[in-house]
């Protein structure tokens, strides 16, 4: 299954770029969206939902995402889940969502006392600065800071 998850992950990060690069079906940058339950939610988003009848519920017994799961927009929710499992690794997720360590280090002021908030905000401006932010690509990132475990069953919970 490990495998079949870095496939896949591997897939998607491939796919989203051809993806942002073609324009097609890309949500512009700065949009987080959301799902029904949540407010008001992108086309994008709607689309990829009905495709898939409804988010992670084909595997939420498992322990990966289908294909067409780690396509999904990275949604306001998922950042939230994550920042709460994964906040002790919050400076390894930012290095591999891209982040330099100047900008790394200013979350560390902006939030001195909380690494939920820094891991929270550096994923919400991650979010707003990728064309097509993707539950697979937060996913390889938090493969990469060895929290991809917890990640998963965070996401998976709602």
């Amino acid at each position: 299954r490990l495998a079949y998850l870095v496939r896949s992950i591997i897939d998607v990060n491939k796919s989203a770029t051809a993806t942002a690069v073609s324009g097609e079906g890309s949500v512009p940058p700065g949009v987080i969206t959301q799902r029904a339950d949540e407010g008001t939610e992108s086309h994008a988003t709607q689309a990829a939902e009905s495709e898939t009848s409804g988010r992670r519920t084909s595997s939420q017994s498992g322990t990966s995402f289908s294909e067409s799961e780690l396509q999904l927009p990275v949604t306001r929710t998922d950042i939230l889940e994550v920042s709460k499992v994964a906040r002790s690794k919050w400076d390894q997720i930012g290095v591999h969502l891209g982040f330099k360590l100047e900008e790394i280090e200013d979350y560390e002021v902006m939030h001195p006392k909380s690494m939920q908030q820094r891991l929270f905000s550096l994923l919400k401006d991650w979010a707003s600065r990728e064309v097509t932010p993707t539950v697979g690509m937060l996913l390889a990132a938090c493969k990469k800071a060895s929290v991809e475990g917890a990640a998963i069953k965070a996401l998976q919970k709602h």
